[in-house]
């Protein structure tokens, strides 16, 4: 034997100790032969400054440790890569088309607020990237990218949104205000895709709730923000305009805690109103914001709240005490549960097809299975570390698995597929500058979000029978009596302009196409708007225009008779009574006692500091600041009932707040109104465009018009039924019936088809 093969042959028996003693135990060999990286991209806030950073920041490292240990034992363990990125600081717009056409980034989970995720959600929906948001809670996003059997391109999901539809904090806000006694209330918010949730359906939800609404306003820190017009207010303005408007409580939906402080300066040492935040202020920088006011506000005083949050039984809330001597902070259990789902769909993939690539429908599909199980897990805690390893040890398995995350069970609407069938909302205030919970609000057994949340689909909501048996009741007690019908005739106007409002022009078309099908000739209708959307640069169907998703288009063959910068409110309102204006003249309707007339009128629309009776149809024409309000619109109704302008007259307005302008044909002769929206509510856009990213429709027309296509002897009394059942988020309004007659023997077909003789 060499003095080499000595050497060799020692070498070998005094290491021989050592690697006996470090050999793997199973798992760790499994771990490190057979363990793979997956990777999926994390959009959160990350400035230190903030405490919601921090919050956010340390809970993400909570679930990377609890998942790390969770591998113990898998048959095919994966490592998580997460790719972090600032969600203030990015170029949102790049960032999100990149990581959407990624084939390595398996899902996104973020970004936090509505509006950013508004952006990634239109990347995401081109490529089908899984886009999985903890906390945005916009209405608006649901309804624009959910799976709908209305329209025909959101079969497939890919957004998962881990709370519920700020509709329901609304309502959970609304019934907490109930319980302490209130009457009435204001509410102040800000203007973008957070605040419009609340400015849009808190003035449905009260009246549902008995409540009186005295105060809706929306504000705007920047004048140039696209949300910044005619009735959006400075904060300041805004803060002392619901503060002293007398309301029991002020509901605040803010977006930055320090806009709170004019809401504080505002409030000073009154005792009323009492002040009610939502979930944006569920943070320790909003404390110190309260801290600076706290000593002048008047004694005894306090703040109180809601916050989207973990469900108690979940443990989370008081395992993250514990660990962190903190509270979690709003939207924290669900950003943990939103990672918990990233990492289950990457591991129900990996055991589905072990062989292929992961692509973005298999994960989509695997998200679906995982949040459409009907069986509650026998898992209490499936976010903690052990919980996590039995979920995936299952997933092995081949067995099917409920989730039971850090907030709460995760289901999702089996129809609509993106946001959670319910969430828990935590009711707090601050006592020793710190927040305290004083109890939980569940939205699984409540009525009014049962209706709601599914509501951007074909669903029903309960008629008010006794506002129905009222009207019906009108009707039949009408005297009336009609002269021969002779002649229909129509006006048809879009009363605003620009490509945001794209649905204007689009209905007012889809109307005009309709009345063209059913014999209306050019001459008996005249059609007023601005032909600003068709050839728009952002059209990318040149010279089309839409009013349904895959619909037909109905910019063709038109006549248009006046275009908004050629005519004031008060031209509209000189057209309608058949007044001239100079010698050439303008058209005018030739109407008389034998004319059966249509007015359609498309646009926005606004009350007069919260007047429910008083308000007006915006106008973006000559003299914009005008519009058509509710005293042009008695006068005009007065001069053409005396005149005898009508047989019959048929007023639709689809506006927000339709109702304070049309509630003046009540004592008119042969007028029967439809108000898209009471006068306190706004009206909703419907259909939206990912491509164009424009609504292509208003929800309230739409059934109008597809009710009336689907049985053209329909009659007022079905057609009111169906409005009322299909139109979300507003209480549509009939006036008049008890001068216009039996609604059951009155018919849309009488405005809508020809059936005159005369050309």
């Amino acid at each position: 034997m060499t003095k080499t093969q000595i050497k060799l042959l020692l070498f070998f028996f005094i290491s021989l100790p050592l690697i006996l003693t470090s050999c793997p135990k199973p798992s760790d060999r499994i771990t490190e032969d057979t363990s793979v990286t997956k990777k999926i991209a994390l959009v959160i806030p990350l400035t230190e400054e903030k405490d919601l950073q921090k919050h956010f920041t340390k809970t993400t490292e909570w679930f990377l440790s609890n998942l790390e240990e969770a591998m113990e034992g898998l048959s095919t363990p994966f490592t998580l890569d997460i790719e972090w990125y600032d969600e203030d600081t990015i170029d949102l717009e790049t960032t999100a088309e990149t990581l959407a056409s990624r084939d390595d980034i398996l899902a996104i989970v973020g970004p936090l607020t509505s509006p950013h995720v508004q952006i990634f959600a239109e990347k995401c929906y081109k490529t089908q990237k899984a886009l999985i948001v903890p906390d945005a809670t916009s209405e608006t996003l649901a309804r624009s990218f959910s799976v709908n059997p209305a329209k025909s391109d959101r079969k497939n999901p890919f957004l998962w949104s881990l709370a519920e539809p700020d509709i329901s904090q609304a309502e959970a806000l609304i019934s907490k205000i109930s319980s302490h006694g209130g009457k009435s209330m204001a509410l102040i918010s800000c203007a973008n895709l957070y605040g419009d949730t609340f400015y849009e359906w808190v003035p449905f939800l009260a009246e549902e709730m008995g409540m009186t609404l005295i105060k809706n306003i929306r504000y705007s820190t920047d004048p140039t923000d696209e949300y910044y017009y005619e009735d959006v207010l400075s904060l300041e303005e805004a803060a002392e305009s619901v503060v002293g408007s007398g309301a029991d409580y002020v509901i605040c939906a803010l977006y930055s805690e320090d806009d709170a402080e004019e809401i504080f300066k505002a409030k000073g040492q009154n005792i009323l109103p009492s002040l009610f935040f939502t979930d944006t202020m569920f943070s320790n920088d909003f404390i110190n914001v309260w801290k600076k006011y706290e000593t002048s506000l008047y004694p005894g005083d306090y703040v109180e709240g809601t916050t989207v949050y973990a469900a108690p039984e979940t443990g989370f809330t008081v395992t993250y005490q514990s660990k962190f001597n903190d509270y979690p902070a709003v939207g924290e259990a669900q950003l943990y549960d939103a990672l918990l789902l990233a990492g289950f769909a990457i591991k129900k993939c990996m055991e589905d097809t072990p062989e292929t690539k992961i692509t973005n429908a298999e994960i989509n599909a695997a998200l679906k299975d995982l949040v459409t199980n009907s069986s509650h897990s026998l898992i209490t805690k499936c976010w903690t570390a052990e919980g996590m390893n039995k979920i995936f040890s299952d997933l092995e398995k081949g067995e099917n698995v409920s989730i039971n995350g850090a907030s709460g069970y995760l289901f999702v609407d089996r129809e609509i597929l993106t946001s959670l069938s319910s969430s828990v909302y935590a009711h707090w205030t601050i006592n020793n500058d710190r927040f305290v919970i004083y109890d939980y609000t569940s939205s699984e057994a409540s009525n009014h979000v049962n209706q709601n949340k599914t509501s951007w689909f074909w669903t029903n909501t309960p008629l008010n029978e006794e506002e129905y048996s009222k009207i019906i009741e009108e009707g039949n007690k009408s005297t009336v009596t009609y002269e021969e019908l002779k002649d229909q005739q129509a006006v048809l106007v879009a009363a605003s302009s620009g490509w945001i409002n794209y649905r204007h022009q689009a209905d007012v078309l889809y109307l005009y196409q309709l009345l063209k099908s059913k014999g209306f000739t050019d001459d008996k209708i005249i059609l007023i708007m601005e032909d600003d959307i068709a050839y728009n640069s952002q059209n990318l169907y040149r010279g089309q225009v839409h009013s349904r998703l895959t619909g037909e288009n109905v910019y063709h063959d038109l006549e248009i008779d006046y275009f908004l910068e050629e005519l004031t409110a008060q031209d509209v309102s000189d057209i309608l009574t058949g007044v001239k204006k100079d010698e050439d003249g303008i058209p005018v309707l030739n109407t008389d006692k034998h004319t059966n007339l249509l007015l359609f009128w498309s646009g926005h629309g606004t009350n007069e500091e919260g007047n429910p009776l008083k308000g007006k149809f915006k106008w973006a024409g000559m003299n914009n600041t005008k519009g058509f309000d509710t005293a042009l619109m008695d006068k005009t109704l007065q001069l053409m009932e005396e005149n005898q302008r009508y047989r019959k007259l048929l007023l639709i307005a689809e506006t927000c707040y339709s109702a304070s302008v049309l509630n003046v044909a009540e004592g008119r002769s042969g007028v029967l109104a439809f108000a898209a929206s009471g006068g306190s509510e706004t009206s909703f856009a419907d259909l939206y465009s990912v491509e164009l990213k424009v609504w292509l429709t208003n929800r309230f027309s739409r059934v109008f018009f597809d009710e009336f296509e689907v049985d053209n002897g329909i009659d007022f009394s079905d057609l009111y039924k169906e409005l009322v059942k299909k139109t979300i988020g507003s209480h549509v309004k009939v006036f008049n019936a008890g001068n216009y007659g039996t609604l059951s023997s009155g018919y849309p077909s009488e405005f809508l088809v020809n059936t005159t003789s005369q050309s």
